[in-house]
């Protein structure tokens, strides 16, 4: 699984919610493939992909562990 951080006031942020928009509340946006992280991510400048284990997308992402295999 991955996520886009991008850097926004020089500091680095995961991108949430539908990778659009979003608040401090929305969860971060979570992707099952490389591939879909980095088609996504080219509406930024300078993004950087980082992967993440089941155990990070659990925690940051309660409403989807369910369905992490």
């Amino acid at each position: 699984m991955f996520a886009v951080m991008i850097e926004i006031d020089n500091e680095l942020i995961y991108v949430c919610g539908d990778g659009k928009s979003w608040s401090n509340d929305d969860p971060v946006k979570v992707y099952e493939t490389y591939d879909e992280a980095v088609e996504d991510s080219q509406q930024w400048n300078n993004p950087e992909i980082v992967s993440w284990t089941v155990e990070e997308v659990a925690y940051f992402n309660p409403d989807i562990a369910h369905r992490i295999d």
